[in-house]
C-alpha cells in the first residue's frame, strides 16, 4: 500500500482499466500498478522497485495487459538511464 501513497487517475485503454501509484517522494523508485481486464474478467498487478526485478501478479496465469506491461517497460527504461 505504501507504493500507492500518490496515485494516478484510473484510465481505460480498450477493455483494460489501469491505475498506478508511487511512494511519496520516491516515484520511479518504488511504484505499483493495477489493471483490470474487462474482456476476460481478470485482475493484474505489478510492483516496481528500482533495486529489484519487477514483480507481476496475474490472475489465472493470464498475460499482463498491454498498459501494465508498458508501464513496467517505461520504468525499467528509466532505470537504465540513472547514473
Amino acid at each position: 500500500m505504501e507504493s500507492f501513497e500518490t496515485f494516478t487517475a484510473i484510465t481505460k485503454n480498450g477493455n483494460v482499466l489501469f491505475a498506478s501509484g508511487c511512494l511519496i517522494h520516491a516515484c520511479t523508485h518504488l511504484e505499483s500498478a493495477v489493471a483490470i481486464d474487462l474482456g476476460n474478467n481478470t485482475i493484474h498487478a505489478a510492483i516496481y522497485n528500482d533495486e529489484k526485478t519487477t514483480r507481476f501478479f496475474n490472475e489465472r496465469g493470464r498475460k499482463s495487459p498491454k498498459p501494465l506491461a508498458a508501464w513496467a517497460k517505461n520504468l525499467n527504461n528509466l532505470k537504465g538511464n540513472k547514473p
